[in-house]
């Protein structure tokens, strides 16, 4: 699991959140952000890293299914 682009030491739902305030331009990111918010490694923080992080706190599976 990614780290915390909230910066407050914990991953939790403020990281969820804060992606998808940086996602829609309510705030404009920080240092942690590049390497702790691209949860999936796509290249974006995005929308699904958030959800990734919801998914995870859920106790969900983040991993993705094989393709066959």
């Amino acid at each position: 699991m990614g780290g915390t682009v909230a910066r407050d030491g914990v991953v939790d739902d403020a990281d969820a959140k804060y992606i998808l305030d940086y996602w829609v331009g309510k705030v404009l990111g920080n240092n942690c952000l590049a390497k702790s918010g691209d949860v999936n490694l796509d290249g974006l923080v995005d929308s699904a890293d958030s959800s990734l992080i919801q998914r995870w706190l859920a106790g969900l599976s983040i991993t993705p299914p094989k393709l066959e």
